[in-house]
């Protein structure tokens, strides 16, 4: 699994934190000047219909998966 983090999300790094285990990427607010792998993971977060963070996604990155499979209270 991969967790998705926005840039400066308090959220995001609290997660992090508390699961180190899993492979975390954490993606700009603006895609102005980012890279080309950026801006591919931000394309498929959008056809993932993804607008929430963090996400969790599968390691192909092609479903996304609910936060609460790792945090249970969120659900």
């Amino acid at each position: 699994m991969i967790l998705i983090g926005l840039e400066n999300c308090p959220g995001c790094k609290i997660i992090k934190d508390k699961h180190p285990e899993l492979r975390y990427i954490e993606v700009p607010r603006s895609t102005q000047g980012a890279d080309r792998q950026v801006v591919n993971i931000k394309k498929r977060l959008g056809q993932l219909k993804v607008h929430e963070f963090p996400a969790l996604l599968n390691d192909g990155m092609t479903k996304s998966i609910p936060l609460s499979v790792i945090e249970p209270d969120l659900a």
